[in-house]
């Protein structure tokens, strides 16, 4: 079998996008006119560079994991396009497509509203923590607590860890469901962040792999404090690009060297640029070891 080096990854000739994936993009079109939107937002998805730049993703990361599965993360993931991509050529069983953009989130649940194995996420990268969130009943939750306290609270706490506010009631555990509770990664020695793996549908667990394809939408504040909340020993997959003129793109980097000194991977097991005509999209794959 010739390296992952030889392949040519990017390549759209292994990738399959089933029929009804393609119905559905064309109905979304078709809604956003009747709905006098722009399409164009949808059709954006489709640029060459977006489409190849997936498929490459979904194959160096079959090649580096031919046997995964479980769930995958996808911060940037705009309106499930990966999302889709990973379920439909890897052994991924769900997948967490996140997006700051509430939009994103309502526009993706009209696309793939009968896919249950994708779940849309309206939230910044660091308020949705792997094994952290999750759903009860389709209601989402976090929870916050102080370790050694008497109870664990869900609140719209105004501090670093706040989340979106939630309008359901307060969910208070008591000291007896510490059994139950997996500590999924650590925060500082003061403050975790946990979920309860026999309520919550997706647990820290089952997390396979962690997908950031919007590096160059966060501030380097933003990544850092994003990279200290994820676990240790999961494989972490980067892109970013250096396509400065797009005003939308806060951090871009000239280099792959760059890319990667700043994004500060270990263990690296992959790292590439793709050639996308007018800039460059970089990929490192790796893991965050402590």
């Amino acid at each position: 079998m010739n390296s992952i080096e030889e392949i040519p990854t990017e390549s759209l000739d292994s990738i399959a996008f089933p029929s009804q994936r393609i119905i559905g993009w064309m109905n979304l079109i078709r809604d956003e006119q009747m709905r006098d939107k722009d399409p164009f937002r949808i059709l954006e998805n489709f640029w060459p560079s977006q489409v190849r730049s997936k498929a490459w993703l979904v194959n160096v990361l079959n090649l580096l994991y031919p046997n995964i599965s479980g769930n995958a993360y996808v911060v940037g993931g705009w309106y499930g396009l990966l999302a889709q991509m990973l379920l439909d050529n890897t052994n991924i069983q769900k997948v967490y497509s996140i997006d700051r953009d509430e939009n994103c989130k309502n526009i993706g649940q009209r696309l793939s509203w009968w896919d249950r194995r994708i779940e849309f996420v309206h939230s910044e990268a660091k308020n949705f923590l792997v094994g952290d969130p999750g759903s009860i009943d389709g209601v989402r939750y976090d929870f916050s607590f102080n370790v050694g306290s008497d109870a664990f609270y869900h609140e719209n706490i105004q501090d670093s860890y706040a989340s979106t506010p939630v309008t359901e009631e307060m969910v208070t555990l008591t000291k007896e469901d510490l059994e139950n509770f997996h500590h999924g990664f650590a925060l500082n020695d003061a403050r975790r962040k946990v979920y309860n793996s026999n309520n919550f549908k997706g647990t820290a667990d089952d997390v396979s792999v962690i997908i950031n394809t919007s590096t160059e939408h966060m501030t380097q504040e933003e990544y850092d404090e994003w990279l200290e909340l994820l676990p240790i020993g999961i494989p972490i997959i980067l892109q970013g690009n250096n396509f400065f003129n797009c005003e939308d793109h806060i951090r871009c980097q000239k280099t792959l060297h760059e890319f990667n000194q700043v994004h500060k991977l270990q263990n690296i097991q992959y790292s590439k640029l793709l050639d996308c005509t007018q800039f460059h999209r970089f990929m490192t794959v790796g893991y965050k070891i402590f």
